[in-house]
């Protein structure tokens, strides 16, 4: 029968008990073996051995006791278990320390100070996570999930120092998330340079820390790199915008302006695309007669018109058909219209294709004119001469 769990003794307790009978020369007899001692041995081999060959059928009462003085353990050797896998579990590498291993090698450590490393035994700060999955070291990063309807997923304090530091191997220094106390201003540094900042009046600064608009770009990098881009990469956008511009004020007149132009880092202003009454705008330029001096009438340009030459032509690359001026020819009668891009190539500015037309349209009228007069000098020689 199965051990009742009380005390073993002797049922001739009044004759002295185990001790009675030693005194008389008494050994064990049957008679006098306590009902309990039958199962004597079987009631030991159910308990705990040192050396752990027998397990536990039960649940293990510490009395309020607590175990002390275990193994510290390896991570190949954890010091506690689950299950028998015996190199799964946690164990102690240092004084005032725990860390957990899985399949024999250490994952995450608790030091002495409160730090945690997560795939790293000497983490430097509150939470360190490194290391690399499935011996990729990209697929290494942290996944936050909201969970029930809490404000903040994840919170970041700090200083005016960095709050979240992004490097490579732990040395290099590829970027940087940080705040300012002077504004309440979020900053994003990357190659030890401020690149990007989002101030406490949510203006955000692209490579300008004092964002004096809703946007502002400044292009801190080279000349050859443009400052901005809008390009639509989707089949089928020929009827969308690549960039909208709007106003609020329900107002169509020149004075509602839509695009200013400067040079001079902003401090001369070139013009601006404004409204032009309903459904046009108009480029606009600073023509107010305060703003200039030494002003005369423009010389004759009858020539120089009737030199021009429209044209229509097919561009070589097959971007289509058009009607304009060749910008060589051009150079010859007004400089000032042509520029060098950079690569040889000209450019033309303020005669598009209906300056074309009505240039041509000019000439042939000149010319008319010219024919007509010509023919009336004719006749009127011809009148005096009869």
């Amino acid at each position: 029968m199965p051990w009742s769990g009380g005390n073993y003794t002797k049922g001739n307790s009044a004759t002295g008990g185990w001790t009675g009978d030693q005194s008389l020369g008494i050994g064990i007899e049957a008679g006098r073996h306590d009902t309990q001692d039958n199962d004597f041995a079987t009631g030991i081999n159910q308990c705990l051995n040192k050396d752990g060959s027998n397990a536990a059928t039960g649940n293990l009462n510490f009395g309020n006791f607590r175990p002390t003085n275990i193994n510290a353990g390896t991570a190949a050797a954890p010091a506690i278990c689950a299950g028998n896998d015996v190199n799964t579990g946690v164990f102690g590498p240092a004084a005032d320390t725990w860390a957990v291993a899985t399949n024999g090698s250490e994952r995450v450590r608790i030091d002495s100070t409160g730090r945690v490393g997560i795939g790293t035994s000497a983490p430097t700060s509150a939470l360190q996570v490194t290391g690399q999955i499935d011996g990729i070291p990209d697929a290494v990063g942290v996944h936050v999930g909201m969970v029930g309807t809490s404000y903040a997923c994840i919170e970041l304090t700090g200083s005016t120092g960095g709050i979240i530091d992004f490097t490579d191997a732990g040395v290099d220094n590829k970027g940087r998330i940080l705040y300012t106390n002077s504004d309440n201003s979020m900053a994003f540094n990357t190659n030890g340079a401020e690149k990007l900042r989002i101030t406490s009046a949510g203006r955000i600064g692209i490579n300008q820390n004092n964002p004096q608009s809703i946007v502002s770009i400044f292009n801190n990098e080279s000349a050859s790199v443009s400052t901005g881009l809008f390009q639509s990469n989707v089949t089928g956008d020929l009827t969308i915008h690549a960039l909208v511009v709007g106003k609020f004020d329900n107002n169509t007149t020149t004075s509602q302006r839509f695009i200013g132009f400067t040079h001079n880092a902003g401090a001369n202003g070139n013009g601006q695309i404004n409204a032009n009454g309903s459904g046009q705008v108009a480029f606009g330029t600073f023509s107010d007669e305060r703003l200039k001096e030494n002003i005369v009438n423009l010389p004759t340009q009858l020539a120089n018109i009737m030199a021009m030459r429209p044209v229509e032509f097919d561009y070589k690359d097959g971007s289509g058909h058009q009607i304009g001026f060749i910008a060589q020819e051009i150079q010859q009668i007004y400089p000032d219209l042509i520029a060098d891009q950079g690569d040889g190539f000209l450019t033309l500015s303020g005669l598009g294709k209906n300056e074309a037309r009505m240039i041509k349209a000019f000439q042939e009228f000149a010319e008319l004119t010219q024919a007509t007069i010509t023919a009336l000098e004719a006749r009127v020689a011809a009148l005096e001469g009869a």
